[in-house]
C-alpha cells in the first residue's frame, strides 16, 4: 500500500513538472530581420530567444504584452535589465 502511494505521488510530481513548461506564454516577432520568441516566465522575468540563444530579462514591473509590443516595434531590450545569459 505504501509503495502504491509513493508511486502515485511520484507520478503526479512528474506529470506536474512536465506540464509546467507548457504553460509558458510566448510571443514571436521579427527584430532586426531575425525571428525572436519572447516568453513570460511568470515570475516577473521574460526569456528572449533568438538564433538559438536565450537571455532572461527583468520586466521591472512592466506588463508583458507592453514589453513585447515595444520590443517588436523596434525598441529591443531598452528599459530592461539582463539577469543572465544561457
Amino acid at each position: 500500500m505504501k509503495r502504491q502511494l509513493m508511486l502515485a505521488g511520484l507520478g503526479l510530481l512528474i506529470f506536474s513538472c512536465a506540464r509546467e513548461g507548457k504553460n509558458e506564454d510566448c510571443k514571436t516577432c521579427e527584430f532586426e530581420n531575425q525571428p525572436v520568441s519572447i516568453c513570460d516566465n511568470g515570475d516577473g522575468t521574460v526569456r528572449i530567444i533568438t538564433e538559438g540563444k536565450s537571455e532572461t530579462l527583468d520586466l521591472k514591473g512592466q506588463d508583458f504584452d507592453e514589453v513585447v509590443n515595444r520590443f517588436c516595434a523596434g525598441h529591443g531590450k531598452e528599459g530592461l535589465t539582463a539577469q543572465r545569459n544561457e
